[in-house]
């Protein structure tokens, strides 16, 4: 049992840094998504964009929707020729609901058959359930209505965060409010901010509202259950299999997400991904193993350096710059680099000027001399002057560089044949 709420306090601290600093935490789960199977179709139209667990294709006044396995949905006209990207960004599907437009100025929503559920006289609508929408009015804020159009709360927020399978962070004056997804208020306060833990787990969505003094409610929404933990300390450590919480002594409570179970006064492994950061007084870093069996001598720079990966590597740095090791010290790239993004132990993001990036392997080799990525995706898009192909995050090629544009949503890519082919890949 952890006695010093200093110590406590100091150790989650030095931790949230690191997972800020570095961002080289990636959501994603092991190799396990990119050695599965992946299957491709072809669509015609003019654009092709994901919108939730749909595609919109454009065929000038004419837009549809399919599902990711090509099947057409819907099929809707318009006023406008649909040239333009942003336009479908409006559009919208969920629950064999469709957010649709005939000028692309106003939005309403329809059914499968076609039926009005809520009017086009919207800027913007978001189908977060079959009960619950939030629309934008001609003021640009943002209101919580049902399947009627009737307000659900009476505040009309100026922002929101969409989690999808729980429900919304709604923002107003800077104060926050979070709702399920049938549109109830879940929140308890008016937080001062909320953090999303989310990232550490694949167990479900984990949310804390804090709203001073260190105080905070824990919000854990699990395949369609919800839980609510009030009250818990400013200091929280989430797992893929615990959320850890401070108590008012210093000492930390357990909520198990695989059973749902809570625990008072536990140890908490602090660790990631099997790893401990220890620094000296003189504010180097180093590394040293649960099990206290491998130790990496303190001689980083704080700044810069950060936490083991899933994939067992960490990016160091010294002298201001950046490379990569592995848990036994050993240089997978040197400290040379300006910046370094973990894809995998195989693969890593480089820039030497923080906005363009090239793809390097574990043995310190330029593969392509140009990519962009999403630290949410296990894939990138390289380039070979002007065409673009898909590359995992092993550095395999999945898609030659013969595209005209290529776009990644999560597992599915859109990619530009060039005469209003597309080809759509998903990974299963």
């Amino acid at each position: 049992m952890l006695k010093n709420k200093k110590i406590v306090l100091l150790i989650v601290g030095i931790a949230g840094i690191f997972f800020i600093v570095a961002g080289i935490l990636l959501s994603s789960k092991g190799e396990g998504t990119t050695t599965s199977s992946y299957k491709t179709i072809s669509l015609n139209g003019n654009l092709t964009s994901r919108v939730g667990d749909s595609l919109v294709v454009s065929n000038d006044k004419k837009y549809s929707y399919y599902d990711l396995t090509g099947k057409k949905l819907a099929e809707f006209d318009s006023e406008v020729t649909l040239d333009d990207i942003t336009l479908l960004s409006n559009l919208g599907a969920k629950d064999s609901l469709y957010v649709v437009s005939d000028d692309f100025i106003l939005y309403g929503v329809v059914n499968s058959n076609k039926t009005e559920i809520l009017p086009k006289q919207y800027l913007s609508v978001k189908i977060i359930s079959k009960v619950c929408f939030l629309v934008q009015g001609e003021d640009f804020l943002w209101s919580v209505v049902n399947e009627k159009g009737e307000a659900i709360l009476e505040t009309r927020y100026d922002s929101f965060d969409i989690y999808d399978g729980a429900g919304v962070v709604l923002v107003k004056d800077y104060k926050y409010d979070i709702i399920d997804e049938e549109g109830n208020l879940v929140s308890k306060n008016k937080y001062e901010y909320v953090v999303d833990y989310s990232k550490d787990t694949t167990r479900g969505e984990v949310l804390c509202g804090q709203y001073g003094d260190g105080a905070g409610d824990l919000f854990i929404f699990q395949k369609n259950k919800f839980n609510l933990i009030e009250g818990v300390g400013g200091s929280i450590v989430v797992n893929d299999k615990y959320v850890y919480y401070a108590n008012s002594e210093g000492t930390f409570n357990s909520y198990s997400l695989v059973d749902g179970k809570t625990k008072n006064e536990v140890e908490v492994d602090f660790s990631i991904n099997g790893m401990n950061i220890t620094t000296t007084d003189e504010g180097l870093l180093g590394y040293r193993s649960a099990d206290g069996k491998k130790v990496i001598k303190e001689k980083y720079q704080i700044d810069g350096s950060g936490n083991f990966t899933e994939y067992g590597v960490a990016v160091v740095s010294l002298n201001n710059l950046q490379g990569v090791i592995d848990k036994d010290g050993k240089e997978i790239l040197p400290c040379k680099y300006n910046y370094v993004y973990v894809l995998s132990d195989k693969a890593f993001a480089i820039s030497d000027d923080y906005q363009d990036y090239y793809l390097v392997d574990s043995s310190n080799k330029k593969v392509y001399e140009k990519i962009t990525y999403d630290d949410n995706y296990d894939f990138v898009v390289t380039y070979n002057k002007d065409k673009c192909g898909i590359v995992d995050r092993y550095g395999k090629m999945l898609y030659d560089t013969k595209y005209t544009d290529c776009q990644i949503y999560n597992n599915t890519f859109i990619l530009n044949e060039g005469n209003k082919n597309w080809v759509v890949g998903k990974y299963e």
